[in-house]
């Protein structure tokens, strides 16, 4: 009974072994049986870490967009041998990953209507280190990119104006709008 619980938990989708344990301890069964059920999944080909992992860095990548330093992260969370987890990763598709950056970036500076400049790369930078991408390919694609944009500038500063034009004037306006869009990376691009 409980190697068809553990069965039918793992036709739903491929489970490492943490899973499989952690279900079967949520169903109150006890250790020993649990032992026994996952040596005989083990012993049976349905419990493979190796493939286990093979396929949970494919599916990031390809599916989650997700940089392989926050993969090895949740790989190492679901207790599976270190070793197991470095020599896949090593064999991870590096262009596919590198691919999904530089869309990505594309994507997020496409659709940005707030920021430019040195703000807009930190933005992108801290965003794309939080999805496991490496800091140093992440520059090295920024550095490709222009992220000054005259639009934005022109729309902010029009809003800023608006808001701001009914509290100050002249000098003291200019410098409060300047001080704003300096805030958010904003300059003139002549």
């Amino acid at each position: 009974a409980v190697y068809d619980l553990a069965l039918k938990y793992i036709n739903i989708k491929m489970r490492c072994e943490k899973e499989i344990r952690n279900y079967l301890e949520k169903k109150n069964i006890d250790n020993d049986l649990i032992d026994i059920t996952i040596k005989k999944l083990k012993d049976k080909g349905l419990l493979n870490e190796r493939l286990y992992v093979k396929s949970y860095i494919s599916d990031k990548i390809r599916l989650n967009k997700e940089g392989i330093n926050k993969i090895k992260n949740e790989l190492i969370k679901l207790d599976i041998d270190k070793n197991i987890i470095d020599d896949e990763i090593e064999n991870a598709d590096t262009d596919e990953m590198s691919s999904n950056l530089e869309k990505l970036i594309d994507k997020k500076i496409n659709s940005n209507k707030t920021y430019a400049g040195d703000v807009l790369k930190m933005h992108l930078l801290n965003e794309f280190i939080n999805k496991g991408y490496d800091k140093e390919e992440i520059l090295e694609i920024l550095s490709r990119k222009d992220l000054s944009n005259n639009d934005i500038y022109e729309k902010e500063y029009k809003k800023l104006y608006n808001k701001y034009s009914k509290k100050y004037s002249g000098s003291e306006l200019e410098y409060v709008i300047s001080n704003k869009l300096y805030q958010k990376g904003l300059k003139k691009m002549d």
